[in-house]
């Protein structure tokens, strides 16, 4: 409600001691209504006019309103009410014109607290609320409460941001800007200990192994960290990953993917063949060998002994391009060979 200037006497309405005196002409006698308390906490810091906001025990408002208030000189314009009039059959109120909206922030703390563990599931570390006084002060009222009732009651002000510290698990499994992701990939294991075409190296395969053993143990107590983080809300301490802080204007009735939310990215790793080995791959075609020329025994007897001969030389040339350390794989193609030999024997002629 604004003021609206007087168009009949100057001095219809004047303060007397404790009462206001309204005279609408000198020839009339003048009526005296009781003035009201003012109120004492009135804080002129938001900027939507005509209008009062309770917050606790503080009344806010803005500047130009207070001004007003004060040199109105008008029983009608105030927030308080400056007693009551009977006119005809109805009681009117004289004053509390000024439209006032009252918060309840002890139900903001509420909700606050209700959502500290759901915040810890989400991994949230910290969330800068309209209440905390951490972020300024105005006047011992909280700037962004009063940030977000400016963006509520005044159409020119912005709409204020929400700021919030998460874990950053990204650079968990950035192995490129994080060292101790490494264990995301196993292509340094691979170019270390990747076996040659020909020979079988079984310290390498023992060495591969090992590594491999040891990333898995990493990929656990990632995945325990998180899984604690979102089923059980605990933040990781020490927090090894990082922090992200979030500074975000909130846009209402958009999707949020299409939000300026930062959006990560990450290549996702190399898919692992399993490759077999040289001896692997002789023991694979020994036994398909075997195989084979047990299904052909039914067959000519020359036939299948000239496929023998022709199967144990191939043999042998693999065995010697495939020698190695290891002791039993040798032994097992050994055994092949002479199982073999027994085919044949059993083959000849009696």
């Amino acid at each position: 409600m604004s003021i609206k200037p007087l168009t009949q006497n100057p001095q219809r309405y004047t303060k007397v001691g404790a009462q206001w005196k309204v005279s609408a002409s000198p020839k009339i006698k003048p009526i005296y209504l009781p003035i009201g308390v003012p109120l004492t906490n009135l804080k002129p810091v938001i900027k939507a006019n005509g209008i009062v906001v309770k917050v606790g025990g503080d009344y806010l408002c803005s500047l130009q309103t207070l001004n007003d208030i004060k040199e109105s000189n008008n029983p009608h314009y105030d927030i308080v009410e400056n007693g009551k009039l009977k006119v005809k059959e109805k009681e009117v109120t004289i004053g509390n014109t000024i439209k006032m909206i009252e918060l309840d922030v002890t139900q903001l703390q509420t909700i606050i607290q209700s959502r500290e563990f759901q915040n810890r599931q989400s991994g949230v570390m910290s969330v800068s609320y309209i209440d905390d006084a951490q972020n300024g002060l105005l006047e011992g009222i909280p700037k962004k409460l009063i940030d977000q009732i400016n963006y509520t009651l005044n159409k020119e002000s912005e709409r204020p941001s929400d700021k919030f510290e998460v874990v950053d698990y990204f650079s968990m499994v950035d192995t490129k800007n994080n060292p101790s992701a490494a264990h995301y990939t196993i292509k340094p294991i691979r170019t270390v200990t990747d076996q040659q075409e020909t020979i079988f190296d079984p310290m390498k395969l023992q060495t591969f192994i090992i590594e491999l053993d040891n990333q898995l143990k990493l990929l656990r107590r990632d995945f325990n960290t998180i899984q604690d983080t979102f089923f059980k809300g605990e933040i990781p301490t020490p927090n090894i990953y990082g922090v992200l802080i979030e500074d975000k204007v909130a846009q209402s009735d958009v999707d949020d993917a299409d939000t300026n939310h930062s959006v990560k990215k990450t290549e996702s790793s190399e898919l692992v063949t399993i490759e077999s080995n040289p001896i692997n791959t002789i023991k694979t075609e020994v036994e398909d060998t075997k195989k084979a020329l047990e299904d052909d025994i039914a067959k000519s007897n020359e036939e299948v002994q000239r496929r023998i001969q022709q199967e144990r030389q191939t043999i042998e040339q693999q065995i010697q391009q495939g020698q190695t350390n290891d002791a039993q794989n040798q032994g097992y193609l050994a055994r092949k060979v002479v199982e073999l030999q027994n085919q044949i024997k059993a083959l000849k002629p009696k």
